[in-house]
């Protein structure tokens, strides 16, 4: 199978694997520079086109792993990656720093989420010894070989989510912070997503004013319109979970509620985002109200 690998930013590279979670592909991001990182280095079955990529840019070594959470389309090939590259280092965030080391507990959420059987399609999650780990706390600034790069606590997604600011390309990693490629559309995983917070987060980036000329979207590609890639998260999250909410508590179908998402993002963008995208939101979404005791 072809390579798909591409330089997205100087010294900024996105590969795209086959694999399938939740209906978008698993990408990774990496950077090559006088340290060389790899950014959610995505499920173990992927390890395989994630070494091909780094031969093919004549990466012989990794110094940092950065997933941005500790979902498995992001961190599941941490353990196996951080084995082969014995020298790398791998940031998580401190909360979740007993789940890289012993990842017994986040297994079993993937089972739930995945099914049993999922190590047999997206591979093992290997465990990172501690002492390879890095926990930045929020706003801490990493040298790495020479590239500046800002870690920023970005819960909502999950409460363990990263996100990093690259000051060298002015280029912010947003993890699933600020949606799904679908236009921003929120992503809103079972068990983890906490609605105010991911809103808070949104608003959080927005207030920094990190200069970002650059978002690269998790699962998706890059956006050259920070600003606007923002708001959009900011507007469809709220415009998603009121539509949701009140389908919910009305009796409507997932359908139903589903179309009426499409209709409000047309009414004010003027174009319609994939089907894909919107059953993602409204199952998300759906699942969180009920669980939440909301509807």
């Amino acid at each position: 199978m072809e390579l798909n690998l591409s330089e997205v930013a100087d010294g900024i590279y996105r590969v795209e694997t086959p694999l399938l979670t939740a209906q978008y592909p698993s990408v990774a991001y990496i950077i090559r520079d006088a340290a060389c990182a790899m950014i959610d280095p995505s499920p173990s079955a992927n390890v395989p086109t994630l070494l091909d990529a780094l031969n093919s840019l004549a990466i012989r070594t990794l110094d940092y792993i950065l997933p941005t959470h500790l979902h498995m389309d992001h961190y599941g090939g941490t353990g196996a990656l951080s084995r082969l590259y014995p020298n790398a280092k791998v940031v998580v965030h401190p909360r979740y720093a007993r789940h890289a080391i012993d990842p017994s507990h986040i297994v079993e959420a993937f089972k739930m989420v995945f099914g049993a059987d999922f190590e047999s399609r997206f591979g093992t999650v290997e465990p990172v010894p501690e002492s390879r780990l890095l926990l930045p706390k929020d706003g801490e600034v990493i040298d790495a070989g020479g590239r500046e790069l800002e870690f920023i606590y970005t819960p909502g997604h999950a409460p363990h989510h990263l996100a990093i600011y690259d000051r060298k390309s002015c280029g912010l990693f947003c993890g699933e912070a600020l949606g799904l490629p679908d236009f921003q559309l929120p992503a809103a995983p079972p068990m983890s997503f906490d609605l105010d917070k991911y809103i808070g987060t949104i608003e959080k980036l927005r207030g920094m004013n990190l200069g970002a000329e650059m978002v690269f979207v998790s699962h998706g590609t890059v956006e050259r319109e920070s600003g606007a890639v923002m708001s959009r998260a900011a507007e469809n999250v709220r415009i998603c979970s009121d539509i949701v909410i009140e389908g919910l508590r009305s009796g409507e179908s997932p359908e139903e509620i589903g179309q009426r998402i499409d209709e409000g993002i047309w009414r004010r963008h003027s174009m319609h985002v994939s089907q894909r995208g919107i059953d993602v939101t409204v199952a998300g979404l759906s699942l969180y109200f009920k669980s939440e005791g909301m509807a």
